[in-house]
């Protein structure tokens, strides 16, 4: 680099309060308020975030200062910044796929209730709330042996839904 105090890494770099770049042979100098007036929503911490990846980018562009570095030092333009500024942070990015999972669990559950019959629901409703075989039996007016076949059933769909939660179809879990 022939003069680094014209450089916009040093430029930008001594300014710690904006992002100072070239653009069309002029020097812009973009503030927190600057940017706040177009997106009131960006926060003084995305904004030092900003400021942070732009010390970043202009430092690499100063390292790697060839032909191909001069050509890409024109392309920081506003398109650029309008991606940065608009770019997820990572914990809304974690949100989202938390988001994501939930509803797909929904839809499962949804699927699962969907196949059972509004006895096993019942059923299934109150063994989970922790009632015996026989209470329930007797709430019902059935057998302890239909209970249980309910119960099986219902575990037999579950586990075909959900497979991680590592349900068996099989009688050799015991059944209170």
């Amino acid at each position: 680099m022939k003069n680094f105090n014209e450089s916009d890494f040093a430029k930008n770099k001594m300014n710690t309060a904006a992002i100072v770049y070239t653009h069309n042979g002029c020097t812009e100098i973009l503030t927190f308020e600057k940017i706040s007036e177009s997106d009131p929503t960006i926060t003084r911490e995305e904004f030092k975030k900003l400021k942070k990846l732009s010390d970043e980018l202009f430092h690499e562009i100063c390292k790697n200062d060839d032909k191909a570095s001069k050509y890409s030092v024109a392309q920081f333009n506003d398109e650029i910044l309008d991606d940065i500024t608009e770019a997820k942070s990572p914990e809304d990015e974690y949100i989202e796929d938390e988001d994501e999972k939930e509803k797909a669990e929904d839809t499962r559950f949804e699927q699962v209730m969907a196949k059972l019959t509004p006895t096993q629901k019942r059923r299934a409703m109150l063994y989970s709330m922790g009632l015996s075989m026989d209470k329930i039996a007797v709430k019902e007016g059935c057998s302890k042996n239909a209970i249980k076949k309910s119960i099986h059933q219902v575990r037999k769909i579950f586990s075909t839904f959900f497979p991680e939660m590592g349900l068996q179809n099989d009688d050799s879990i015991p059944i209170r």
